[in-house]
């Protein structure tokens, strides 16, 4: 988050000669209700954001002045950017898309050479291309190997809905009284009081003042637009056939089809946002010139106490006590770089705190975990999960031996009475014994026979 806030100031300064207003524009980027929620939800890879508002300052350049040095560090931004992960990459490529249709709109009378400036040096980008194209056309492949394709349903499940937008986080120091629809981080987007009512005076102050930065409007409240997915979903929550922009993204973009939360682009529209929170403060100073270090203080104030949380940022689970202590007896070393499988099998829709239970034991034992949670859970997994959760056959554990798997761990502990009695009963029918048991954990060797 500390970079996020670095690289913020410093392009706010290009675009802002005022320290104070670069101040509050990074603070506004790196500390929101959105990046803190994804944060306490074991989203890392969301907050590396810090490449997202140096590439829209190249393109900006870039646009205004086409040159061979724009152009080679604008490829290595975006290559950089692309690396951090899927959702980033895709909006590093919408922001190029939107910015150059913005400059080309801006160069409509003289749009051919304005292409020509723009496409003269292209060659330069061709080594980011190739590293590009090395990193994920494996992807590529594996999405139409797989049919990774996430569908409408997928997207409608996790568009934002207008309550969002007065969602904070419910651990949050302020506003923890407050209980507005949905508590997953996909749906916090709650902008805060003073980001909102800076980035409102900012809004204004471009429209008086600054007309010439008016697409730094458009831009952040388009982008914004795609938070609420591919179709208009009423307060109510009753879905409609009104298509908003994000269905044109999905079906005319195909990167945006491995995708399947739109709410994150709430990270997509922070960068315009933040800009316009920092014309925000130059509204404001200029009623309080006498007082402006003071009312920045205070404004700072606020800003801390709304981004303050009351929730532990480190915890674990009782799977991860058991797991340690009998990992330091040397007890369940030999898991270590096994597949194994652990009962009880939790599904999908038991929620992430049951499907993450086992991760932590994993990580103690450094095995390969059947069990957990994925963005991506492939058919053939859910089937055989669930048919070894409901009613576990041979036949089912010979496809999983077949896959690999080598030792099944039983939490005798969280089994209600019935589930524990069927599962030794198919473990002493099948000549299974446990080698190991201890403190409500048996551990079977799976031997049988691969096909």
């Amino acid at each position: 988050m500390g970079l996020n806030f670095a690289v913020m100031y410093f392009v706010t300064r290009k675009f802002i000669n005022n320290s104070l207003a670069s101040f509050l524009s990074a603070f506004f980027y790196a500390f929101n209700t959105a990046s803190v929620a994804h944060y306490f939800d074991g989203h890392l890879q969301l907050s590396l954001r810090f490449f997202l508002p140096i590439l829209f300052w190249l393109l900006v350049k870039y646009f205004q002045k086409p040159s061979f040095k724009g152009l080679f560090l604008l490829s290595l931004v975006f290559l950089a950017n692309s690396l951090t992960n899927i959702y980033f990459m895709v909006y590093g490529a919408v922001m190029a898309i939107c910015v150059f249709v913005l400059f080309l709109y801006k160069n409509k009378k003289k749009w051919r050479p304005f292409v020509f400036a723009c496409t003269k040096y292209w060659w330069v980008a061709l080594p980011a291309l190739f590293i590009f194209l090395w990193y994920y056309l494996p992807y590529y492949h594996f999405f139409k190997h797989e049919n990774v394709t996430r569908d409408l349903n997928d997207n409608i499940a996790y568009s934002a809905r207008l309550f969002s937008f007065v969602n904070p986080n419910q651990f949050s120091l302020v506003y923890n009284f407050v209980r507005i629809g949905f508590f997953d981080s996909e749906y916090q987007l709650w902008l805060q009081l003073f980001p909102i009512i800076l980035l409102l005076t900012g809004v204004y102050y471009v429209l008086v003042n600054a007309k010439s930065f008016l697409w730094l409007v458009v831009l952040g409240f388009f982008w914004l637009s795609f938070c609420f997915g591919p179709f208009y979903i009423t307060l109510s929550d009753k879905l409609t056939n009104i298509p908003l922009p994000y269905w044109w993204l999905y079906h005319f973009f195909l990167p945006a089809q491995s995708l399947r939360v739109p709410a994150r682009s709430i990270f997509l529209a922070l960068v315009p946002l933040s800009l316009l929170v920092g014309y925000g403060w130059l509204c404001w100073q200029n009623f309080f010139k006498k007082d402006k270090a003071v009312f920045f203080i205070l404004i700072l104030v606020f800003l801390v106490l709304e981004n303050r949380v009351l929730y532990p940022f480190f915890f674990r689970r009782s799977v991860y006590q058991t797991a340690k202590q009998l990992h330091s007896q040397g007890k369940i070393s030999f898991l270590k770089n096994k597949p194994v499988i652990h009962y009880p099998i939790y599904q999908y829709d038991a929620g992430k705190s049951y499907l993450l239970k086992y991760l932590s034991w994993a990580e103690v034992t450094e095995e390969k975990i059947f069990n957990g949670y994925s963005g991506y859970f492939p058919r053939q997994w859910l089937k055989l999960s669930e048919q070894l959760a409901k009613n576990p056959k041979k036949e089912d554990f010979v496809s999983l031996t077949n896959l690999g798997y080598q030792y099944a761990v039983v939490h005798h502990n969280l089994l209600d009475k019935t589930k524990r009695q069927s599962l030794r009963m198919f473990f002493s029918k099948n000549k299974k014994v446990a080698f190991f048991a201890k403190e409500n954990i048996s551990v079977y060797r799976l031997t049988w026979p691969k096909k």
